[in-house]
């Protein structure tokens, strides 16, 4: 399999903020779904071509959110607006042919740090982070956890190896951390062990 499609009802999709406000492509602030509004066909990205046995298989569809609904004031840093641009972002994987990276965050005295935003990185990690492709984001919880699942290992024919980037929650002033280096195996978690945020 080199590629999948996925239709979602923009009518039938929001956002809830966390003040409670539900955003749709109706209220304002809201989504601005561009050419995506209604019915669209989503392709999904495949990193490599799928081999779908006989008996078949999970084919995950990783929908990130994250990267999916950005928003206006990155885009514009004088706005204050709530609103997000969709951009949609998704892939697909062989769930039997992943494993996972796990981790927790915390702050220089110990203390968990939740809502952490977490930035898992594809490429040649001695390059610069901008030049490098952006796999999967995530966020940690009430306990600094997190866990970033479906991250294809390398094979002799594509050796990959990932870095992990932790960034400290909006208005929380510690600076981030980062892990180079970082390598899966199928059906294995890495384990990042505590990310110091200082």
């Amino acid at each position: 399999m080199k590629s999948l499609r996925m239709v979602i009802d923009t009518d039938s999709s929001r956002i809830t903020l966390k003040d409670g406000r539900v955003l749709t492509s109706r209220s304002t602030p809201g989504i601005q779904w561009q050419s995506s509004a209604g019915r669209p066909a989503l392709n999904a990205f495949v990193h490599e071509q799928m081999l779908v046995p006989d008996t078949g298989a999970v084919i995950i569809i990783d929908f990130d959110v994250g990267q999916s609904f950005i928003p206006v004031q990155e885009l514009n840093a004088r706005s204050r607006d709530s609103s997000f641009i969709f951009s949609p972002w998704m892939r697909a994987v062989d769930r039997a042919r992943t494993g996972s990276i796990a981790g927790v965050v915390k702050g220089p005295n110990g203390e968990a740090i939740a809502d952490a935003s977490v930035r898992l990185y594809m490429g040649n990690v001695a390059d610069a982070e901008n030049t490098m492709s952006t796999l999967g984001t995530g966020k940690t919880d009430a306990t600094g956890a997190f866990r970033l699942s479906y991250v294809t290992p390398s094979s002799r024919w594509a050796p990959r190896v990932y870095m992990v980037a932790v960034d400290p929650p909006s208005g929380v002033s510690l600076g981030r951390s980062v892990t180079r280096n970082v390598t899966v195996q199928v059906g294995q978690v890495t384990t990042l062990g505590t990310l110091t945020l200082r």
